[in-house]
């Protein structure tokens, strides 16, 4: 799987730390694509349009998120929400030692967004928490499939993320799920495999 990784360059420590992230990544045999987040760089020799460009081809590109967020960032917090928006799951990391963040603010929006993965590690635990939340977000990763469709329905899909500010694949989502939450005969059969799950 694909995973665009973002950190925080506010402190020497976080480039290190950074790296050994990347490297628990990638020795569980996923491709990973990063981003250092400068807030110095920001308010003098920034290419906003660059950058911004950069990263949200890497939201687009990615299956999920891990952002290192113990030095939370306006700019890391623009690509987490831009990732969430973009329905992909993101593992936010806390260093157990910090004290600028609120764990009561992280841990209320990870119980209500089932996309935000809000998790405290140490050194110790970090490669764990990595680990068990690639396991756990395999489950919930939208499923990708080819889609052969007319020339009429890819001019509307054309026009409609235009005009709508959408992503096609988001148009086609949004009708399936209008669709799906309309049919009753299939509101029937998930609820009574919820119930045989229950059992």
């Amino acid at each position: 799987m694909k995973v665009f990784h973002i950190n925080s360059k506010s402190l020497p420590k976080q480039k290190s730390n950074s790296e050994s992230i990347i490297n628990m990544i990638s020795n569980l045999g996923h491709k990973v694509e990063t981003t250092l987040i400068d807030e110095a760089e920001i308010k003098t020799s920034f290419n906003f349009e660059k950058n911004f460009q950069k990263n949200i081809n890497a939201i687009k590109k990615c299956d999920f998120v891990i952002a290192e967020i113990s030095n939370m960032t306006s700019g890391m917090f623009f690509i987490i929400a831009s990732a969430l928006n973009e329905k992909k799951p993101v593992l936010a990391l806390i260093n157990n030692k910090r004290t600028s963040l609120s764990d009561n603010n992280l841990s209320n929006f990870s119980q209500k967004n089932k996309l935000f993965f809000y998790k405290e590690y140490t050194e110790k635990t970090l490669e764990q928490e990595i680990a068990k939340f690639i396991t756990d977000v395999k489950k919930i990763i939208d499923t990708k499939f080819i889609l052969i469709i007319s020339s009429q329905i890819d001019q509307y899909l054309e026009w409609a993320s235009i005009n709508r500010r959408m992503h096609k694949a988001q148009v086609v989502r949004r009708a399936v799920e209008v669709v799906m939450n309309e049919d009753k005969e299939y509101k029937k059969f998930s609820n009574q495999n919820k119930r045989k799950k229950k059992i």
